[in-house]
C-alpha cells in the first residue's frame, strides 16, 4: 500500500471501544473506550473531519482528530438500534434508521432530528444519492422506499423480493445505479438517471440480479471511482465485483466469521473488511490479495478509513 501521512483505518465492535490502526502495518494507535452500547456502524463525513457512531439508540459525533477521548455531541431520537448512518457532502447533516423503523435526518449545527420519515418494518440501511435530496432505506420485511427530503414524501416504493430483509443499500458515485442487497445473497440493481440530478423525477430501470452469495449479504460498497462493488456476508467471505458489468472479480476469503462491514480507500485501490473473527484486513482490489490484518477488536462490526 502506497504511503501517505495520517491515515488510518477506525474499527467498532461489540467490545465498546473504538480503535485507530496505522494502515500500513496493522499497529493499534490509539483506543476508546464506548461503555454504555456495542456499536453497529462508523462512517466519517467526506470533509473526513467527522466520525459519526451508530450505537443503541443514541448517534455519536467524534472529531477525527480525537483531541480528546470524549465525543463532540450525542445525538438522541431513536428508541432501538441505529442500523446505518451516512453524511451528506456537506459535514453539516446526518441522516439514520433504525429498529424503531424510522429515518431521521439530523441538522448538526443545532444537533436535533429535524425530517422523520416511517417505514412499516425496522430499517436496516441507507444510500444518499448525489443530489443530496434523495435518500433510499431499506427494511426487514423486503422494502425499498426512495425518499424526497426537500419535498418531504416518499417517491417510491420497490419489493424486489417480498419478506426477505433488505441488508444494504449503495448508490454509485457517478450516480447511474442504484444496489439493493438481502438476506438470501442476492444483489438487485437498477440503473439511475444520471442526468437527472437536481430534480424528484428519479428514473429507475431494472438492470440486473446477481446471486452473490449463498447467504444473507451483511453489507455493499461501491468504490468512488464507480468501477467496483464489493459485498460482505454471512459466508465469512468478501468479493469484488467489477462495474458496470458486476462480473465477479476476487473472493476474499481469508475471514473465519461473517464480515459484517466493507469500504473502499479513497483511491479505490484498496477494500478494507471487518469480521465477527474480531481482525479487519485491508485488500488490494487489482489482484484480490490480503495485504494487512488488524487483530484484538472483539467482533468488528463497523469501519471507515480516515
Amino acid at each position: 500500500m502506497t504511503k501517505s501521512k495520517n491515515v488510518f483505518l477506525i474499527t467498532g465492535g461489540y467490545d465498546h471501544s473504538i480503535k485507530l490502526w496505522d494502515v500500513h502495518n496493522g499497529a493499534c494507535a490509539r483506543t476508546l473506550q464506548f461503555p454504555d452500547s456495542h456499536i453497529n456502524l462508523l462512517r466519517v463525513s467526506p470533509n473526513k473531519k467527522w466520525l459519526a457512531v451508530a450505537a443503541h439508540p443514541l448517534i455519536r459525533i467524534y472529531k477525527t482528530d480525537f483531541a480528546s477521548n470524549g465525543h463532540l455531541s450525542e445525538l438522541m431520537g431513536h428508541t432501538k438500534n441505529v442500523t446505518s448512518v451516512v453524511f451528506d457532502s456537506f459535514g453539516t447533516g446526518l441522516y439514520s434508521c433504525g429498529e424503531d423503523c424510522l429515518v431521521k435526518f439530523w441538522d448538526l449545527r443545532q444537533g436535533k432530528s429535524v425530517i422523520d420519515f416511517s417505514h412499516a418494518a425496522p430499517c436496516s440501511s441507507l444510500a444518499l444519492h448525489p443530489c443530496q435530496h434523495i435518500v433510499v432505506s431499506g427494511d426487514n420485511d423486503g422494502h425499498i422506499r426512495i425518499w424526497d427530503v426537500r419535498a418531504r414524501k416518499c417517491l417510491r416504493e420497490m419489493v424486489p423480493e417480498a419478506e426477505v430483509g433488505i441488508r444494504s443499500c449503495s448508490i454509485t458515485p457517478d450516480s447511474s445505479m442504484l444496489v439493493a442487497a438481502n438476506n438470501n445473497g442476492t444483489c438487485f440493481v437498477w440503473r439511475l438517471d444520471p442526468e437527472r440530478k437536481t430534480t424528484c423525477d428519479l428514473s429507475l430501470e431494472p438492470l440486473v440480479q446477481i446471486d452473490a452469495h449463498k447467504t444473507f449479504i451483511l453489507r455493499t460498497a461501491v468504490s468512488s471511482n464507480s468501477k467496483y462493488m464489493a459485498t460482505g456476508a454471512g459466508d465469512n467471505t468478501a468479493k469484488i465485483w467489477s462495474l458496470p458489468s458486476f462480473e465477479h472479480v476476487h473472493t476474499l476469503s481469508a475471514h473465519q466469521r461473517w464480515v459484517w462491514d466493507v469500504e473502499f480507500s479513497g483511491d479505490s485501490n484498496f477494500l478494507f473488511t471487518g469480521s465477527s473473527d474480531n481482525s479487519a484486513r485491508s485488500w488490494n482490489v487489482a489482484q484480490g490479495e490480503a495485504i494487512c490484518s488488524f487483530n484484538g477488536h472483539h467482533k468488528v462490526t463497523g469501519l471507515c478509513q480516515c
